[in-house]
């Protein structure tokens, strides 16, 4: 049935994969007291509008994200 549908829906990015990479590097994620902790960040939970844009914040790419880590290592 689904084969023969006439609707093609966008390609989308799978909205978990940030959550997926922050723990395969070792980060930790916790929600309390009204903040998203992605640590060593947190933010505070406000409404989804204020957190919308088209750019990423940080790109998923390994060689960026090796450079956050790096700045972050004592």
């Amino acid at each position: 049935m689904l084969d023969e549908t006439s609707i093609h829906l966008a390609r989308l990015p799978d909205p978990y994969e940030p959550l997926f990479v922050l723990y395969e590097r070792g980060g930790e994620f916790s929600v309390e007291h009204g903040h998203a902790a992605f640590l060593p960040w947190r933010l505070p939970l406000e409404s989804r509008d204020r957190y919308l844009s088209r750019d990423p914040v940080v790109a998923l790419d390994e060689a960026v994200l090796d450079a956050i880590d790096a700045e972050r290592r004592f």
